[in-house]
């Protein structure tokens, strides 16, 4: 089952933008459409494969069959490539766990050493506090040095803009004779 969404084909009839790489007929789409409606269909002819010149998706411009299709094939496509894309991600696990098993061959394994008792945490002294609060002055000579900046920019800025809004205003504003 792939997902879709309506076209109208350069032939008149309606077709389908179908995404994926390995789309065929006989295939079963699900159509979604701009307003919500959505619907079952299958496709009947590839017309093209190729990347969408929107996102550069991989997928293809179909013809389709709007079929009424029943409740049992719709339940065993869905189940069966639900079963695929198991099988699919459980192969790529057992690689990876293999890989990660051939790597670690000859490693040995060095025991963590128990962390160190609360207590023989030093007490914070005058030291770390002083640390903090010149940090803290920096911090905010850099944040004051930031606001001046941008401050500045702006006053820069508004020359510029006025004078927009006055040409705006002569041409489009109250002078006009619009």
């Amino acid at each position: 089952m792939r997902l879709a969404s309506p076209m109208k084909l350069y032939s008149g009839s309606w077709g389908a933008w179908v995404t994926g790489e390995d789309v065929k007929p006989g295939t079963l789409i699900w159509l979604r459409a701009r307003n919500g409606k959505s619907w079952f269909s299958e496709v009947n002819r590839v017309l093209w494969k190729g990347p969408s010149k929107f996102n550069g998706e991989l997928g293809a411009i179909c013809e389709r069959m709007d079929l009424a299709l029943d409740a049992d094939r719709i339940a065993s496509e869905i189940v069966s490539d639900f079963i695929a894309q198991i099988e699919s991600t459980f192969a790529q696990l057992e690689s990876r766990v293999t890989k990660l098993e051939e790597i670690g061959q000859g490693l040995t394994v060095t025991p963590v050493p128990e962390l160190a008792a609360i207590e023989s945490i030093p007490p914070l002294n005058g030291d770390y506090q002083q640390g903090y609060h010149q940090n803290d002055a920096r911090d905010t000579e850099f944040l004051t040095d930031f606001v001046e900046e941008r401050i500045r920019r702006q006053r820069e800025r508004i020359p510029n803009q006025i004078a927009g809004l006055s040409d705006y205003n002569r041409l489009y504003g109250r002078d006009s004779a619009h």
